[in-house]
């Protein structure tokens, strides 16, 4: 480990800003080249209602009514991916997907 002067650090977070920035952008390319077709939009439907975007994530418990947080926890994560993989793909498909 090395150290680094405030101007080093500030260089590498601004080159560690850019990398993530062309990951992301590269990512939304290539996640509407597939929602721009019909078997892609069928995917990203078949994704969408796998991971739970449009069902309750709360689950409860049926003897005692308490809500299960691990349960609840673990469909909102799982719901979370498709949230992140929606926000790449333009609304124009996810009209298409979504509706």
């Amino acid at each position: 480990m090395t150290l680094k002067t405030p101007r080093e650090k500030v260089a590498a977070k601004k080159a560690a800003d850019k990398a993530l920035k062309e990951a992301e952008d590269k990512a939304g390319v290539l996640f509407n080249a597939v929602a721009a077709t019909e078997d892609g939009q069928a995917l990203f439907k078949h994704l969408m209602e796998r991971l739970g975007f449009l069902k309750n994530t709360v689950t409860m418990n049926p003897q005692t009514g308490e809500v299960n947080e691990k349960s609840s926890v673990y469909l909102e994560a799982r719901r979370s991916v498709y949230l992140e993989m929606r926000r790449n793909i333009l609304p124009r498909y996810l009209k298409k997907i979504e509706f």
